[in-house]
Parts: structure tokens; sequence; C-alpha cells
């Protein structure tokens, strides 16, 4: 039985991943930096504006996205990923992973910034609303990549498994 062939040079591969979880986890040392400023004392000349515990989540969450980032690296590099044969959909997972980080990181930011939650689903504020539709949607993208590789992984296990 042999291996999976290794990533196509022209699809996403080890170090596209690799690049966007250095990003993550340098926006997420930032985000850790902005809650510990946003918790001096009000004299300070070190406080910064901000609502410390959704700034905190939002540090929580690009870490966390970082690390699958990382394992989805880890299954690049090895090509059970992606195929030569598959690089579109390559592209359209990477594409919906970094649209739904974005989208999802981007509103925990504006949230960090304006106390606009956004955490329920009925909320009479409109800033607060369209916060957590774009949160869920966000989630949705990150979701449905991870959906996407997990299809991409199980037909290579297939294919694999066939010869």
């Amino acid at each position: 039985m042999s291996e999976a062939s290794p990533a196509s040079p022209r699809s996403p591969n080890e170090r596209w991943f690799i690049a966007a979880a250095l990003a993550l986890v340098w926006l997420g040392a930032l985000a850790a930096l902005w809650s510990v400023l946003c918790r001096q004392s009000p004299g300070s000349s070190y406080l910064v504006r901000g609502y410390y515990e959704p700034i905190e989540a939002l540090a929580q969450r690009l870490w966390t996205v970082a690390a699958i980032t990382v394992g989805c690296a880890r299954l690049a590099s090895r090509g059970a990923l992606f195929s030569r044969e598959n690089t579109a959909r390559a592209w359209v997972i990477f594409a919906l992973w970094l649209a739904g980080a974005s989208l999802s990181t981007g509103a925990m930011t504006y949230s960090g910034a304006t106390g606009t939650l956004g955490v329920q689903a009925r909320d009479s504020g409109q800033p607060a609303h369209r916060v957590l539709v774009v949160r869920w949607a966000g989630g949705a993208l990150l979701l449905a990549a991870l959906a996407a590789a997990q299809r991409s992984i199980l037909r290579g296990a297939d294919e694999l498994t066939s010869r």
C-alpha cells in the first residue's frame, strides 16, 4: 500500500497553514496584551480602552483556531488533506477556513472594543444582532471548512484502501 501523494505545489500546503497559524498566534498575543492593558487603573498611562472579558475570549479563540490550523498543516504536509487531483477543493477549504477565522475574530474584536457582546439571538440593539450574525457566520464557515477537510481526508483514505 502506497502513502498518500504529497500536496500539489499550487495547493495551500503546509507553509500556508503554518503562516496562518503563526499570524493567529501573534494576534492572540496582541489580544492578550490588550486585555492586560484594559485592566490598568484609570489614572495609568498604560490604560487602553476596551472590555477585557470579550478580549480574553478573542485571545482564546485565536489560539484555539491556531492550534487546529497547525493540525491541518500536519495533514497537508502528509498529503492527507489535499491531493494533486483536488487543487480546487484545497483552495476552497483554505478560503473557507480563512474567511471563517476572519469573520469570527473580527466580530469578537468589535465586541472587545465596544462592549457590544452579541450573544443573544433576540437583542434590542441593532449592533449586537449584527455582531451575533457575523460571529455565527464565521463559526459556520469554520465548521464547513472542517467538514470539507474531513470529507477530503476520508476520500483519500478510501482511495488508498481501494488500490
